[in-house]
């Protein structure tokens, strides 16, 4: 058997080599050029898949009416956003914890936790339209960007080891993932 070794600076040159062939996209809400891994078509397909999981682990609030009245709210807002053109859907996880989160592609939820406390529909707006923004400046996808090199760069190295000990690729498999928590834990 053969073995090919790659030095670090050869890893790190594959993985530039795979982020200039990702290409460059401009932010819809900055309007400034930023790295994408994530074409729109793939971030619309993954927050389908996360939001599939979401609502069987959470289960929604059954109140057709009050989905009706969330989504038409949500709608006004999100046709005067940066991505109108999204297929948006607001939803009510079944969560007493007061909180709202946005997935990618147009996914937005927020707990009846934060129902209970929100006084007018100004308020509900408010949560609304900020989960709208982090969907609408793509939030997600940089970070999922941002996060590519770290995975090609440690899964490759984590590989190489692994082909001359799997104890070795491991630990360089688990290293990168602590980083990348360490480093991305803020988003």
């Amino acid at each position: 058997m053969v073995l090919y070794t790659l030095s670090l600076s050869q890893v790190i040159f594959v993985a530039l080599l795979l982020l200039q062939a990702s290409g460059c996209a401009v932010n819809p809400v900055s309007g400034r050029p930023e790295l994408t891994l994530v074409s729109e078509e793939l971030e619309i397909k993954l927050g389908g898949q996360e939001a599939e999981k979401i609502e069987r682990q959470m289960g929604l609030v059954p109140d057709e009416e009050f989905t009706r009245y969330l989504n038409t709210l949500g709608r006004r807002l999100a046709d005067a956003s940066p991505r109108p053109n999204l297929d948006y859907r607001f939803r009510v996880v079944d969560k007493a914890e007061p909180n709202a989160f946005a997935l990618p592609g147009g996914h937005i939820y927020v707990s009846r936790g934060i129902l209970a406390l929100a006084n007018s529909e100004d308020e509900l707006a408010g949560v609304v339209g900020h989960e709208i923004g982090h969907v609408a400046a793509r939030h997600s996808v940089r970070t999922i960007s941002k996060r590519g090199p770290f995975a090609v760069l440690f899964g490759v190295a984590s590989g190489l080891a692994g082909l001359v000990s799997p104890l070795v690729g491991n630990l360089i498999g688990g290293v990168g993932e602590l980083t990348q928590s360490i480093i991305f834990s803020p988003y």
